[in-house]
């Protein structure tokens, strides 16, 4: 396994982990993922686009193929990838169909077996996630992110406290050191993907 940081180099998703794509010019590792909802009818894959069911079910076979248990996997998306999953099948995100809202960011309890949370924190390059193009799109791109609940840890702890007298009232002052810490257990539970809005 090779790794960039503390992620596996294999789990970083890009256009080149799609072979239904026929871009022009050819696409390369760090390329985004053009992206576009499957309309209802379409009865052949696009050859240009990847659907974003398509990206997460692919997420998910990357976690089974690494032996990631499929129990506490989770899956955070920015608000371009909520709409185009919302525009794949608006039934996914309606609260009329089990849903109970925006809570604490948990937008669906099950899509691929993700717990699907929606961030606008994740990290983007350039013009980020809304640039449209089909082509490849090296500099701007948005990025998504897999994983599953036993792949990170964090840890704190008050270590040191004390308490001193306030020198305007009358009152003693407690102040303490805070420590934390995360540390990425099992990297290979952890996956991205870079995409733009087709």
């Amino acid at each position: 396994m090779t790794a960039t940081g503390e992620y596996i180099t294999a789990n970083h998703l890009d256009a080149t982990d799609f072979g239904n794509l026929t871009i022009s010019g050819s696409a390369t590792a760090g390329d985004s993922v053009p992206l576009a909802p499957r309309l209802p009818g379409a009865t052949a894959l696009s050859a240009t686009t990847v659907s974003p069911l398509t990206v997460l079910a692919r997420m998910a076979r990357k976690m089974d193929q690494a032996n990631v248990e499929s129990r506490g996997r989770w899956v955070v998306l920015d608000p371009v990838f909520i709409e185009m999953l919302k525009d794949e099948d608006s039934r996914m995100l309606n609260a009329d169909f089990g849903g109970a809202g925006l809570q604490n960011g948990l937008v669906l309890n099950n899509v691929h077996g993700f717990r699907v949370y929606q961030s606008n924190a994740l990290p983007a390059a350039g013009t980020g996630a809304g640039t449209s193009g089909t082509t490849a799109q090296s500099t701007n791109y948005g990025v998504i992110v897999a994983g599953q609940d036993d792949a990170v840890a964090s840890a704190e702890q008050i270590n040191k406290v004390e308490n001193y007298r306030d020198p305007d009232s009358f009152a003693d002052i407690v102040r303490g050191m805070h420590l934390y810490g995360r540390k990425i257990l099992r990297p290979e539970a952890l996956l991205t993907a870079r995409y733009n809005a087709a």
